[in-house]
């Protein structure tokens, strides 16, 4: 890396940090301002530091998650603008340097920023996914979640009916039913509520209090299937009160309410394996979905390599002209990209998958076209 290098990268990370900074700080004031009566009842309850961390720092995240390739393109615009209209790109070029050379840094630093989105979109904001589907209201007023029928396909277990409290994740009033088999007879467990943990012996599942149906518990042995233990009861397991039960199933409640707002921060595995969990019921917005996780990193790229040579080959020494043809770009790609996929969910295109893909085969060709020209 020259010297020319660090100096193009470091205006380009002060001016990224300056917007990222402001943009998120007035999100957040916005939001705190439109929903002052509940952020201040919610701070009654916590300190302001941890409203902060627990509350906004999730929604912060996901800010820079939507907003990355944006304020990426915004930033490299600027550096680039701001060199141009001092002659500094100028007597670069009279040195030999092709503009290509001349933007390889800031390409870079784009790819690693648009890579770093998308481990954070599939990594990161899933853990996140209880407090960003919520508000303020909701954390006050304890928000219940319907529960969907959903087949554990590795344990045959069934849950349906009852609730899911939004804050905490708990089951409230949930049964669970397991069909019958060659080892294991049919059981319907109704119950109070059920809090998805990890069991003294290691398993992940569902502790299930104040079980109302079936009766005598402390009686009935503990249920196998395929030589697994799939529900302990509490005989022979001192851990367990009489009216107490866990069910073996790493599934966790997220999956289980898996709304449009869920699996909008849900990753990509846990909707794929959703998708093929019998019983799942996935419509054409959940598959158009899959897809566009997929296709999002390409597209953003193809935005960065749309927006690059708009100002590198026009010359344009007017930072405010040159970010208003970049965010012209902007707009086009998310809005046909919004088109296509409300065009996929509602079956007028079909499969789903071309509704995620089209966008990025109708403008990589034309990103790879001018792209080309940075290096002439």
């Amino acid at each position: 890396m020259t010297i020319f290098d660090r100096y193009l990268l470091r205006g380009f990370i002060k001016i990224f940090l300056i917007c990222f900074v402001s943009l998120s700080g007035l999100f957040v004031i916005i939001h705190a301002f439109t929903n002052l009566d509940d952020v201040l009842a919610l701070s009654k309850q916590r300190s302001l530091s941890g409203l902060l961390f627990d509350f906004y720092a999730p929604r912060v995240l996901d800010f820079f998650v939507q907003m990355t390739a944006v304020i990426t393109l915004i930033s490299a615009i600027f550096a680039f603008v701001m060199m141009q209209k001092s002659n500094e790109i100028t007597a670069v070029e009279a040195a030999g340097m092709s503009k290509y050379r001349i933007a390889r840094p800031l390409i870079l630093m784009s790819v690693l920023l648009v890579i770093a989105t998308s481990v954070a979109r599939e990594l990161v904001l899933p853990r996140f996914r209880t407090l960003l589907t919520l508000n303020a209201e909701d954390l006050l007023s304890e928000k219940l979640q319907p529960v969907r029928n959903f087949t554990d396909a590795e344990t045959g277990i069934t849950i349906r009916h009852g609730q899911i409290r939004a804050s905490d994740g708990v089951l409230i009033a949930p049964q669970f039913i397991l069909r019958p088999s060659r080892d294991a007879e049919s059981v319907s467990i109704v119950a109070e509520h059920a809090t998805y943990t990890t069991s003294p012996e290691g398993e992940l599942g569902y502790w299930v209090e104040h079980v109302s149906v079936p009766l005598k518990l402390n009686l009935r042995p503990s249920l196998t299937r395929n030589d697994q233990t799939i529900v302990h009861y509490p005989s022979g397991k001192q851990w367990l009160a009489e009216n107490q039960c866990f069910i073996v199933m790493n599934v966790p409640p997220q999956r289980i309410a898996l709304s449009p707002e869920n699996a909008r921060y849900a990753s990509l595995f846990e909707l794929i394996e959703i998708n093929k969990t019998p019983g799942a019921n996935y419509s054409n917005r959940q598959r158009v979905e899959i897809h566009r996780r997929i296709v999002l990193p390409l597209l953003e790229l193809t935005l960065i390599a749309l927006g690059f040579p708009i100002v590198v080959c026009r010359r344009e020494r007017n930072v405010f002209a040159a970010a208003a043809l970049c965010m012209l770009a902007v707009g086009i790609i998310s809005l046909t990209a919004m088109m296509f996929a409300s065009m996929g969910a509602s079956r007028i295109l079909s499969p789903p998958a071309l509704a995620a893909w089209l966008p990025l085969l109708i403008f990589s060709p034309i990103a790879a076209t001018r792209f080309v020209r940075l290096n002439q």
